[in-house]
């Protein structure tokens, strides 16, 4: 008899642990979900602030073509037209992404990548690459500098503008 109690105490036992790890559990899956809702909302909300961003700066673009353009009608006819093409084109293609969902857009550049992964790679290496060069190139111009500028910036010495790189390094 004292063996049938202990059997169902350990039993009721593993029950309560189950039933305690299956709350642990939800109470986790459910903090994530919350997570991943807040998340996304906030992912959507910057994105959607970047789409209007962008598409007042394609606008402001287009008006500087077409003023451009205006300009050049005078000078040169063809070149007038061309600016004023390129001003039209893109007037309607911040126009259409002003009022594109933005799900339906991330929907066609998920799928553009997934028929064209060539370009998209191709794209970013590009961007890779630019932006390496934009590095470099700061590099370069960092390294210019005159000596008296770098040692400032370098170090916590002190500065002073009206000295020449000489008097500067006798007084240190």
């Amino acid at each position: 008899m004292e063996s049938d109690q202990v059997i169902s105490k350990s039993d009721g036992g593993a029950e309560g642990r189950e039933t305690e790890g299956s709350s642990v559990r939800d109470l986790f899956s459910e903090a994530a979900r919350k997570f991943s809702q807040q998340f996304k909302s906030q992912a959507m909300s910057i994105l959607s602030d970047e789409k209007n961003n962008i598409t007042g700066q394609l606008e402001t673009f287009a008006q500087a073509l077409n003023q451009a353009g205006e300009k050049l009608r005078e000078q040169n006819g063809s070149a007038a037209k061309l600016a004023e093409t390129g001003a039209e084109g893109i007037e309607k293609f911040a126009n259409r992404l002003r009022q594109s969902d933005l799900n339906a857009l991330l929907d066609q550049a998920e799928d553009f990548a997934r028929r064209r992964p060539g370009i998209v790679a191709g794209v970013a290496l590009a961007a890779g690459f630019v932006f390496g060069q934009v590095l470099a190139d700061f590099g370069a111009k960092w390294s210019e500098r005159p000596k008296i500028l770098r040692r400032k910036t370098e170090s916590s010495l002190e500065y002073h503008p009206q000295e020449n790189e000489e008097a500067y390094y006798e007084r240190h």
